[in-house]
């Protein structure tokens, strides 16, 4: 799985493993949007990332992860009322929204956007 975007807040969960989401991505392959969420099993030395940018990866040329999976497809986010207070980013047409927190509680994942 390509790796891309910013603010990746991270919580270990009941599970075991640990589960994040990714503001300002694109999953190749995918639907366009600003937000997603991941599954990310082991620690830094088992996730199984290769990174073959140079600088800051494009969505072509991303860090690639065999031990993080996509939770279900990214998320679409539209409508007027979004747009009036996240306005999109280039160069995508998708609100700019960031994922601020992710919680375990009790075996429950909680994701704040």
């Amino acid at each position: 799985l390509g790796i891309n975007g910013d603010e990746f807040p991270i919580t270990w969960a009941k599970d075991g493993n640990q589960y994040t989401g990714a503001g300002d991505n694109q999953q190749p392959g995918l639907p366009t949007s600003p937000a997603s969420f991941f599954k990310v099993v082991g620690g830094p030395t088992e996730m199984g990332c290769v990174n073959t940018s140079a600088g800051s990866p494009s969505k072509d040329d991303m860090p690639r992860c065999s031990n993080v999976t996509l939770q279900g497809p990214p998320t679409p986010v539209q409508g007027e009322e979004v747009l009036k207070y996240c306005e999109p980013w280039t160069p995508h047409p998708v609100p700019n929204i960031k994922s601020s927190a992710v919680l375990s509680i009790d075996g429950t994942l909680y994701w704040i956007v």
